[in-house]
Order: C-alpha cells, then sequence, then structure tokens
C-alpha cells in the first residue's frame, strides 16, 4: 500500500492520498467518502472490493474510473511504465 500510496502522490492529477486500514467496515468506508466528498472514486480493474467502490459512487453521484490493471509485480518500474501507456492510449 505504501508503494502504491507513493506512485500515485507523484501524479499531478492527484490532490490525496488517504490509506485506509483493512479492517474498518462497510459503513466506516461509506463516512470516509461521504465526508471527504471526492469528484470522482478511482479504482484498478480487477479490483475485488469494486461493488463496494460501485455502491459508493452511486452513494455520492460520482463518476467511478477505472485507472489501471492490477499488477501482479509491484516494480515501480513497471507501475510508471503502465501508467505511462494508460495515459498515451488515452491522450
Amino acid at each position: 500500500q505504501d508503494e502504491r500510496a507513493e506512485v500515485l502522490a507523484s501524479l499531478l492529477s492527484v490532490n490525496y492520498i488517504i490509506k485506509l486500514p483493512a479492517f474498518m467496515t462497510s459503513k466506516d468506508y461509506d463516512d470516509i467518502i461521504t465526508e471527504l466528498k471526492p469528484d470522482v472514486l478511482a479504482t484498478t480493474k480487477g479490483d475485488p472490493n469494486l461493488f463496494h467502490k460501485v455502491r459508493q459512487a452511486k452513494l455520492l453521484g460520482i463518476k467511478l474510473i477505472y485507472v489501471i490493471k492490477k499488477i501482479k509485480n509491484r516494480s515501480s518500474t513497471k507501475i510508471a511504465n503502465l501508467i505511462k501507456a494508460e495515459f498515451t492510449n488515452k491522450f
């Protein structure tokens, strides 16, 4: 989680990174996301908790975006290259 947060924090379009503990309940996550009031909710493709994020996006009436495919190898170079490829393909 620390590596992922560091990579995401380096993106100009990211304002804040909040690392959440794994032991929180769905209600805890809903309370936090409702308090934060994000413009969008981002997730990885293949996220095992996708149904929670879909529900939260609907709860807030915001867009859910898929940022990148889930990466099996946590190499920061691979992550950077995949992010670059994702953005290159979109613009």
